[in-house]
């Protein structure tokens, strides 16, 4: 099974900007919010949790 998300750029700044330009920081930001956005997805609909790797 395959996700993606296309980010807003305004959003994606605030990411950005949040973790001080710090990439492996806004790695780790970037990809809890995205896990965050599929655990209230698969809650919403009542299907298991997907957990990103």
């Amino acid at each position: 099974m395959y996700f993606a998300a296309k980010w807003n750029v305004a959003y994606d700044e605030a990411l950005h900007d949040s973790t001080k330009r710090d990439g492996k920081a806004y790695v780790g930001v970037k990809k809890a919010t995205f896990q965050n956005f599929l655990d209230a997805t698969a809650a919403a609909h009542s299907c298991p949790r997907v957990t990103l790797p």
